[in-house]
């Protein structure tokens, strides 16, 4: 375990950083990367806000719109938000299920994956107050294309986990950081475990 995990856990980051914003029952979340929903129900709790997930694996999918049916503030879509419009293989490992080719899995499956810029054009969502990515890999390519869009400017406060496995992953990182810096501020940052964004006022 490295030095930043041990803060991480000591600083139960889970439980502290990661659903502590200021939200209120008015504000759009939208959590991409569903899995089973616990970040999900964790935000719901504490701010009963309308929340957004997005998850294409049709296990977690179908696991979370039963979790969440009878709920109507928490609305589950069948599918991912990346790059671009697409059809793809996903490697299937739980919650490290991901796009990678090499990435250890069980079985594979066609998933549906949602351009985020053809989502904000097909939607009237016109500002998101906290975004949460995690995407096993796929989010380096997403924020690229929100920055090619200026997306970015429509979202508060991106929360994001950014993967070491991803050739290249700590450049891509750094130019993350460099578009972010323009418009955003950190309010943590635990290197490849989780970090938060939040736009300047």
């Amino acid at each position: 375990m490295t030095g930043e995990h041990t803060q991480w856990n000591l600083e139960n980051g889970d439980h502290t950083h990661r659903v502590r914003y200021k939200l209120t029952e008015n504000s759009t979340v939208l959590d991409v990367g569903g899995f089973r929903g616990e970040w999900a129900s964790d935000i719901f709790s504490r701010y009963m806000c309308n929340i957004l997930v997005f998850e294409p694996v049709r296990e977690f999918h179908e696991y979370l719109q039963q979790k969440f049916e009878l709920n109507p503030k928490i609305r589950v879509f069948p599918y991912g938000l990346g790059k671009k419009t697409e059809t793809v293989d996903m490697y299937i490992n739980n919650d490290c299920s991901s796009v990678y080719t090499g990435m250890t899995a069980t079985n594979t499956e066609k998933v549906s994956i949602v351009g985020i810029a053809d989502w904000f054009r097909d939607t009237n969502v016109e500002h998101v107050d906290l975004m949460k990515l995690n995407i096993e890999g796929a989010e380096f390519a997403l924020m690229q294309e929100m920055f090619r869009h200026g997306l970015h400017l429509r979202v508060s406060n991106i929360q994001v986990q950014f993967h070491g496995f991803v050739p290249d992953s700590t450049k891509f990182r750094n130019a993350i950081h460099a578009e972010l810096w323009k418009t955003h501020h950190p309010t943590y940052n635990f290197p490849f475990i989780w970090e938060n964004w939040e736009i300047n006022t």
